[in-house]
Protein backbone atom coordinates (compact mmCIF):
# COMPACT_ATOMS: atom_id res chain seq x y z
CA UNK A 1 0.00 0.00 0.00
CA UNK A 2 1.14 3.54 -0.56
CA UNK A 3 0.49 6.65 1.42
CA UNK A 4 -2.63 8.63 0.75
CA UNK A 5 -2.25 12.21 -0.46
CA UNK A 6 -0.70 14.35 2.23
CA UNK A 7 -2.91 16.90 3.99
CA UNK A 8 -2.82 20.41 2.53
CA UNK A 9 0.50 22.10 3.21
CA UNK A 10 2.28 18.84 4.09
CA UNK A 11 4.75 17.27 1.69
CA UNK A 12 4.31 13.53 1.04
CA UNK A 13 7.83 12.61 2.18
CA UNK A 14 7.01 9.05 3.24
CA UNK A 15 5.52 5.85 1.88
CA UNK A 16 3.79 2.91 3.55
CA UNK A 17 4.73 -0.74 3.24
CA UNK A 18 4.36 -4.03 5.08
CA UNK A 19 6.66 -4.56 8.03
CA UNK A 20 9.44 -7.13 7.59
CA UNK A 21 11.92 -8.80 9.93
CA UNK A 22 14.53 -6.27 8.85
CA UNK A 23 12.46 -3.62 10.66
CA UNK A 24 13.14 -5.12 14.11
CA UNK A 25 15.49 -2.35 15.30
CA UNK A 26 13.10 0.37 14.12
CA UNK A 27 10.17 -1.47 15.71
CA UNK A 28 12.08 -1.66 19.01
CA UNK A 29 12.90 2.07 18.84
CA UNK A 30 9.29 3.08 18.14
CA UNK A 31 7.73 0.77 20.73
CA UNK A 32 10.24 2.06 23.28
CA UNK A 33 9.31 5.63 22.31
CA UNK A 34 5.69 4.69 23.03
CA UNK A 35 6.71 3.76 26.58
CA UNK A 36 7.33 0.01 26.29
CA UNK A 37 11.11 -0.60 26.41
CA UNK A 38 11.92 -3.28 23.83
CA UNK A 39 15.22 -4.68 22.58
CA UNK A 40 15.78 -5.43 18.89
CA UNK A 41 15.97 -9.16 19.75
CA UNK A 42 12.60 -9.05 21.52
CA UNK A 43 11.17 -7.07 18.61
CA UNK A 44 12.43 -9.64 16.12
CA UNK A 45 10.88 -12.46 18.15
CA UNK A 46 7.52 -10.67 18.25
CA UNK A 47 7.63 -9.91 14.53
CA UNK A 48 8.44 -13.56 13.75
CA UNK A 49 5.34 -14.61 15.71
CA UNK A 50 3.00 -12.00 14.22
CA UNK A 51 3.94 -11.86 10.53
CA UNK A 52 2.75 -15.36 9.54
CA UNK A 53 -0.66 -14.92 11.23
CA UNK A 54 -3.24 -13.98 8.55
CA UNK A 55 -5.42 -12.17 11.10
CA UNK A 56 -2.65 -9.64 11.79
CA UNK A 57 -1.18 -6.97 9.52
CA UNK A 58 1.54 -4.47 10.30
CA UNK A 59 2.39 -1.47 8.13
CA UNK A 60 5.34 0.87 8.52
CA UNK A 61 5.86 4.40 7.27
CA UNK A 62 9.25 5.03 5.76
CA UNK A 63 10.74 8.41 5.01
CA UNK A 64 14.26 9.16 3.82
CA UNK A 65 15.07 5.44 4.12
CA UNK A 66 14.14 5.36 7.81
CA UNK A 67 11.08 3.76 9.45
CA UNK A 68 9.25 6.62 11.15
CA UNK A 69 5.96 5.02 12.17
CA UNK A 70 4.00 1.80 12.38
CA UNK A 71 0.50 0.49 12.83
CA UNK A 72 -0.55 -3.02 13.78
CA UNK A 73 -4.08 -4.32 13.36
CA UNK A 74 -5.79 -7.62 14.18
CA UNK A 75 -9.04 -9.05 12.87
CA UNK A 76 -11.38 -10.69 15.31
CA UNK A 77 -14.92 -11.34 16.35
CA UNK A 78 -16.99 -9.94 19.15
CA UNK A 79 -20.04 -11.48 20.73
CA UNK A 80 -22.52 -8.76 19.81
CA UNK A 81 -21.91 -8.77 16.02
CA UNK A 82 -21.96 -11.40 13.29
CA UNK A 83 -19.25 -9.65 11.28
CA UNK A 84 -15.58 -9.35 12.06
CA UNK A 85 -14.05 -6.22 13.54
CA UNK A 86 -10.53 -4.85 13.53
CA UNK A 87 -8.56 -3.94 16.61
CA UNK A 88 -5.79 -1.42 16.16
CA UNK A 89 -3.17 -2.81 18.52
CA UNK A 90 -0.44 -0.23 18.04
CA UNK A 91 -0.01 3.10 16.28
CA UNK A 92 3.15 5.10 16.81
CA UNK A 93 4.91 7.83 14.86
CA UNK A 94 8.42 9.03 15.65
CA UNK A 95 8.11 12.13 17.82
CA UNK A 96 10.15 14.16 15.31
CA UNK A 97 7.84 13.20 12.46
CA UNK A 98 4.45 13.83 14.07
CA UNK A 99 2.12 16.35 12.44
CA UNK A 100 3.07 15.34 8.89
CA UNK A 101 0.07 13.10 8.15
CA UNK A 102 1.92 9.86 8.86
CA UNK A 103 -0.37 8.69 11.67
CA UNK A 104 -3.45 9.44 9.60
CA UNK A 105 -2.04 7.58 6.60
CA UNK A 106 -1.10 4.57 8.74
CA UNK A 107 -4.52 4.45 10.41
CA UNK A 108 -6.29 4.81 7.05
CA UNK A 109 -4.15 1.99 5.64
CA UNK A 110 -4.98 -0.32 8.55
CA UNK A 111 -8.69 0.48 8.28
CA UNK A 112 -8.68 -0.09 4.50
CA UNK A 113 -6.99 -3.48 4.92
CA UNK A 114 -9.47 -4.46 7.63
CA UNK A 115 -12.40 -3.42 5.46
CA UNK A 116 -11.01 -5.47 2.55
CA UNK A 117 -11.01 -8.45 4.93
CA UNK A 118 -14.69 -7.92 5.75
CA UNK A 119 -14.37 -6.01 9.02
CA UNK A 120 -17.29 -3.68 9.73
CA UNK A 121 -15.64 -1.56 12.41
CA UNK A 122 -12.46 -0.85 14.29
CA UNK A 123 -11.60 -0.37 17.93
CA UNK A 124 -8.50 0.49 19.91
CA UNK A 125 -7.25 1.09 23.42
CA UNK A 126 -5.43 4.26 24.41
CA UNK A 127 -4.08 5.02 27.86
CA UNK A 128 -5.77 7.69 29.97
CA UNK A 129 -2.57 9.79 29.90
CA UNK A 130 -2.45 10.01 26.06
CA UNK A 131 -4.71 13.03 25.66
CA UNK A 132 -3.17 14.09 22.35
CA UNK A 133 -3.75 10.61 20.95
CA UNK A 134 -7.37 10.73 22.13
CA UNK A 135 -7.93 13.97 20.19
CA UNK A 136 -6.23 12.41 17.15
CA UNK A 137 -8.55 9.38 17.23
CA UNK A 138 -11.67 11.47 17.84
CA UNK A 139 -10.85 13.63 14.78
CA UNK A 140 -10.76 10.40 12.79
CA UNK A 141 -14.20 9.24 13.88
CA UNK A 142 -13.40 7.11 16.93
CA UNK A 143 -15.40 7.69 20.08
CA UNK A 144 -14.69 6.62 23.64
CA UNK A 145 -16.98 3.84 24.78
CA UNK A 146 -15.85 2.70 28.17
CA UNK A 147 -12.88 1.89 30.27
CA UNK A 148 -10.28 -0.83 29.82
CA UNK A 149 -9.61 -3.12 32.76
CA UNK A 150 -6.50 -5.29 32.74
CA UNK A 151 -5.23 -8.03 35.03
CA UNK A 152 -1.98 -9.96 34.85
CA UNK A 153 -2.68 -13.74 34.77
Amino acid sequence: MTAEPAPKGVSPSFHLRDMTLTDAAAYARLITMLGYPTSPDAARSRIEAILPDPDYRTFVAEGDGKVCGLVGVRLGRIYELDERIAQVLVLVVDEGMQGKGIGTALLNCAEAWAQEQGAVGASLVSGDHRLGAHRFYERRGYDARGKVFRKQI
